[in-house]
């Protein structure tokens, strides 16, 4: 939330727009299940990095999305955390961690926490990674995944910019059609390139 306008020493007014933007904040998180440094990232491009045009532009590319069922409904689907967790056998006390690092978000709702059923899928591979030995008694624990936030967060960021540099001059329809079609391209370059860094090191190795 921007600061409010300080009235005393410890006092401050608060006016219409942060009314509007805390509701959009609950919005997002209740509706979306964004993670609060999601929805941080996301306010702070609506509050101004982007020039009007390309607001626009994003908004059009964004219906085309949603007609191809790459952008999701509006009001995702739930599921119960503590239930995820048993399932895959993982402690809650993992899965907290997690939407304390912002790879997911956790909404209380009845008594009871949620997860989105898209973000599932973070508690099973961290099983798995769990499964193969990567275990507290080795000092490996959620705290690691955060470097991959952050690089996934970074990447994204640069991608944005390179990629709204250029679409400018597209229609809506063809910028869609392009993102639904280079999306999977990118996503096995960027795992193939990151298995071929692994096999390099230990090629370098005597």
């Amino acid at each position: 939330m921007p600061p409010g306008k300080k009235t005393g020493r410890n006092m401050a007014y608060y006016g219409e727009e942060h009314v509007e933007r805390l509701l959009l904040v609950r919005k997002l998180q209740h509706e979306r299940f964004l993670p609060l440094k999601a929805i941080k990232a996301v306010l702070d491009g609506k509050a101004g990095r982007f020039a009007p045009e390309q607001r626009q532009i994003l908004r059009e590319i964004k219906d085309r999305l949603a007609e191809r069922s790459l952008r999701g409904p509006e009001r995702v689907r739930t599921l119960d955390a503590l239930s995820v967790c048993k399932q895959h056998g993982v402690p809650i006390e993992d899965l907290e961690r997690m939407a304390g690092i912002g790879l997911v978000a956790l909404i209380e709702d009845g008594g009871k926490q949620r997860i989105a059923e898209d973000d599932a899928w973070i508690v099973e591979h961290w099983a798995r990674i769990r499964a193969l030995g990567f275990t507290e008694a080795l000092g490996f624990s959620v705290d690691h995944l955060r470097m991959y936030e952050e690089a996934v967060t970074t990447l994204f960021e640069r991608e944005k910019e390179l990629m709204l540099a250029r679409i400018a001059t597209l229609s809506a329809e063809r910028a869609a059609a392009m993102l639904e079609q280079v999306l999977p391209v990118i996503h096995s370059f960027v795992a193939r390139y990151h298995a071929a860094q692994v096999r390099n090191f230990f090629a370098a190795m005597e």
